[in-house]
């Protein structure tokens, strides 16, 4: 709109209509594409051809783009050359860092955008034009840097993410393993002690249900005397208050009046800064060897 009131009454006139018809049909487009996104079914993963649609979206955007200092610079005014010299570098940094996502989306946009900036200044035959066309090659190297760069960042987060989620995913998948298949169980607190993923077969092993251990205590279960009067009790007492490890620890626990013997080892975890965050640990009830 800035572009047609300015330059509403120059020889170009005409062909900043046409400039302008194909920039308005472009974020029609543009615009249609963000509605079916947002109402549509999400994309979870990338696609080759979307890359490829986003590299070809570039070099037209930046085609568009690049012909307007050509359209303008040579017949136009000095208070025109700046509102030229203001949107095309307003599209190098801002077309720069907004695809900065696709690599090659940032070099399809900008290299179009770049070629018609320096045309026009050259073509415009004046002679400061030519010191602004090297500023432009100058500063749009630097963003196009920075852009790839940041590319790289973002990538390589993303790799480093889906390597997380799949390692995330196996672990996951051998501890469902371990407790669907093994006698013993997995137990993990918070850092105040409190219960944490508490599984069917620890709750089974407590007699009690899922939904009674979450984020109780997990020195309550050894509540009772005999369980506290243990020698075992004052050394997990102890490592639990002092964030250390205790290994094969015997403990008896009373499970709906009868006494039971659980097996427990249990580790500190700690984050990198070294705040910590609780225990994980595996317990297993012994009962039956302590009866032989």
């Amino acid at each position: 709109l800035i572009f047609l009131f300015v330059f509403r009454a120059g020889p170009e006139s005409s062909s900043i209509l046409i400039w302008a018809s194909l920039v308005l049909l472009l974020a029609l487009f543009a615009m249609r594409n963000w509605w079916q996104f947002k109402t549509g079914e999400r994309r979870k993963r990338a696609s080759r051809r979307g890359i490829v649609k986003a590299s070809i979206n570039g070099i037209v955007l930046g085609s568009i783009w690049g012909a307007t200092p050509i359209l303008t610079l040579p017949s136009s005014t000095s208070t025109e050359h700046l509102i030229v010299y203001v949107m095309m570098a307003g599209m190098i940094c801002g077309g720069g860092f907004a695809l900065s996502a696709i690599p090659q989306a940032v070099m399809s946009f900008l290299v179009p955008v770049l070629i018609g900036s320096t045309f026009g200044l050259i073509y415009s035959a004046q002679y400061m034009q030519l010191f602004v066309a090297i500023l432009f090659v100058t500063f749009a190297g630097i963003i196009i840097t920075a852009s790839l760069s940041h590319s790289r960042t973002f990538i390589g987060r993303i790799v480093a993410q889906t390597e997380s989620d799949e390692r995330g995913a196996v672990i996951g998948m051998l501890l469902k393993n371990f407790e669907e298949n093994s006698s013993d169980w997995l137990w993990s607190t918070d850092a105040q002690g409190r219960l944490e993923r508490v599984s069917e077969r620890f709750a089974g092993a407590a007699g009690r249900i899922v939904e009674d251990l979450q984020g109780q205590p997990f020195l309550h279960l050894f509540e009772k005397p005999q369980s506290q009067k243990h020698p075992g009790f004052g050394i997990v007492l102890e490592c639990m208050r002092h964030h250390t490890a205790f290994r094969d620890i015997e403990l008896p626990v009373i499970v709906h009046g009868k006494t039971h013997w659980w097996r427990m080892t249990g580790q500190a975890f700690m984050e990198e800064d070294g705040t910590f965050t609780g225990f994980r640990g595996v317990g297993s009830d012994i009962s039956g060897h302590k009866a032989i």
